[in-house]
């Protein structure tokens, strides 16, 4: 009988694309952040952060928007704060400008055309579109779920939009989005969007799984030096786990009738396409997605 050696396989750790949450990005460590992990995986960062970056100025006159990312300082001293997110955006604009982000390896962006995103290069072609498609009909999710009768502005739901449709539409590489949770404990504010908008996002509280997961992500952390960060800033450091069908990866039909949708709501008399019409609801792309949350050590 012919004796054949025993297979073995060796499987090489593969490292997720790291998306990171808008208001982790403005926060004082958020850039170095980015800059640290670009060193390991790809980074991703939402649009929504270059458009605030681009109108700091609009974004800077709503108050519970700076409020919020104040630092847990609050809204004691708005023109203080004010101040500091804007030396934040400023730092990010200079990066961009001075450091070559968008010629970094492993920093990427959308943008609202193709010419304006930073994307691998060999990537999906209809990257841009299926991100589009997802975050209209997220957004649809939330105010549905908001059960307001009409549309909100919300630039910290406007912010978990961006990024959970990033997350969506880069399934295949089974992303981690990173974010944080406050500091009295409650659960992220992406998942607290993300309940809200009808998708459950549960915590993650399984010891077995919690072990694998933090496993597979510390080295991550530590060669970036995002522990050390969040010891001396008091961070708390939460991973985002989103789960989705294989239907945003096949939207073209999806897309092309959301663009006949907007073109009749655009002509039509006021009033005759309510927000919750028919027409006004797809949904789809968001069936039975769902999430998990955890803190990372």
């Amino acid at each position: 009988m012919l004796w054949l050696p025993p297979i073995t396989m060796s499987l090489q750790p593969t490292l997720p694309a790291c998306v990171i949450d808008t208001p982790l990005a403005l926060s004082p460590y958020g850039l170095v952040t980015a800059l640290r992990l670009a060193h390991t995986t790809r980074v991703w960062l939402s649009p929504t952060l270059w458009s605030i970056i681009e109108d700091q100025q609009f974004y800077l006159t709503h108050a519970a928007f700076v409020a919020s990312l104040s630092d847990g300082q609050g809204s004691a001293d708005m023109e203080a704060s004010r101040a500091r997110l804007a030396k934040i955006i400023e730092h990010w604009r200079k990066a961009r400008d001075q450091l070559g982000l968008d010629m970094r390896e492993r920093i990427f962006w959308p943008g609202e055309k193709t010419s304006e995103a930073v994307i691998p290069k060999g990537g999906d072609v209809n990257f841009i579109k299926r991100l589009d498609a997802l975050s209209t009909q997220l957004d649809r999710k939330w105010q549905r779920g908001r059960q307001s009768g009409a549309e909100q502005v919300d630039i910290l739901a406007d912010c978990a939009r961006d990024t959970i449709a990033l997350a969506a539409s880069l399934a295949e590489e089974r992303p981690l989005v990173l974010t944080t949770r406050p500091a009295d404990g409650a659960a992220p504010e992406l998942g607290v969007y993300l309940n809200d908008s009808g998708i459950p996002c549960k915590h993650l509280d399984d010891l077995t799984s919690l072990r694998l997961l933090r496993n597979a992500i510390a080295p991550l952390l530590v060669t970036a030096g995002l522990v050390e960060i969040a010891a001396a800033s008091g961070m708390r450091l939460a991973a985002v786990s989103l789960v989705t069908s294989g239907a945003p990866l096949l939207i073209d039909e999806l897309v092309f009738d959301d663009a006949i949708e907007d073109e009749v709501m655009s002509t039509a008399p006021m009033g005759e396409l309510a927000w919750d019409s028919s027409r006004n609801t797809e949904t789809s792309l968001w069936d039975g997605a769902a999430a998990a949350w955890y803190e990372l050590p």
